[in-house]
């Protein structure tokens, strides 16, 4: 389009000058149009740290809001892990709004509405568990057999659980997280994928960076 190629001028212009300039295009995603692939380096920023989301907080509230001891605050960033700079701020406000303080009860249930609301990525928040999963004897022993493991090599980063629906397959996963304490994303193949080319990807990327972002946690790939 015209309004593209005056920009594509524009930054070859901006090259040729003595003193040099450029563009700064802030974007959700690094995906530009396919004109502008070899004009812009792609920087990728990962979600905030808990120290930054802490930094963030510390923004917002007064001194008497923040977490009091070190463990009170692991338990709130790690409440807030996943969220954007803006979800963070929106958290940790309402959060001091309603309670004068940073509750992590109430960060863990915005930050689910928010991941829901993204169309394929949920967290689960149930009382699932070995002792109330029926069935599956062989694989709560080889699961538990694992976790209490101290040789690393031990521990693998995946399984792949097989069977038809109903089987408990899912069950059994968000029982996992209740058994090695941590918690339980689930990310639906059937809404990640795009009819556009490119998104599908982009969406992948994105739940792998939240996962990353709120390790230690368990990721559920629902292909059915």
């Amino acid at each position: 389009s015209e309004v593209l190629q005056a920009l594509r001028n524009a930054c070859d212009e901006g090259k040729s000058q003595e003193t040099g300039w450029c563009f700064v295009v802030l974007a959700p995603t690094s995906k530009p149009p396919l004109e502008w692939e070899s004009e812009f380096a792609h920087v990728e920023y990962p979600l905030p740290s808990a120290d930054q989301l802490y930094e963030i907080a510390r923004g917002l509230a007064l001194p008497e809001e923040l977490p009091s001891t070190p463990e009170e605050k692991a338990e709130a960033m790690a409440a807030a892990a996943g969220l954007t700079r803006r979800g963070a701020e929106n958290a940790f406000s309402l959060s001091i709004l309603r309670h004068r303080c940073l509750q992590p009860e109430l960060l863990w249930q915005l930050k689910a509405t928010a991941l829901k609301n993204c169309g394929y990525l949920t967290l689960y928040q149930g009382d699932a568990s070995f002792d109330k999963l029926g069935g599956l004897e062989a694989y709560k022993q080889f699961s538990l057999c694992l976790l209490q493991s101290d040789h690393e090599l031990a521990k693998p980063r995946g399984q792949l659980l097989l069977g038809v629906s109903g089987s408990g397959k899912s069950q059994a996963i968000k029982s996992l997280g209740a058994a090695s304490g941590r918690h339980v994303l689930t990310l639906d193949m059937g809404a990640v994928r795009s009819k556009y080319q490119g998104e599908t990807d982009a969406n992948v990327r994105e739940a792998i960076r939240i996962a990353e972002a709120m390790q230690p946690c368990i990721l559920m790939i629902d292909e059915v």
